[in-house]
């Protein structure tokens, strides 16, 4: 799916970037914890946030 994507992207006139497995984490290291308090401020149940991040860690 994501290689389609991309495919698409490209093929639409998009510069892609495709970043390594180590600048993907550090990304993730450095948004994912703002995303989860946004989130956590902006939804009716934050505790539904805990729960998808653990179901998410779980599945890696």
């Amino acid at each position: 799916m994501e290689a389609g994507a991309i495919a698409f992207a490209k093929d639409n006139g998009v510069t892609v970037i495709e970043l390594d497995q180590d600048t993907k984490a550090a990304f993730r290291d450095i948004m994912q914890p703002a995303a989860i308090s946004w989130l956590k401020d902006n939804v009716d149940t934050p505790a539904l946030i805990d729960e998808a991040v653990a179901a998410a860690k779980a599945a890696e």
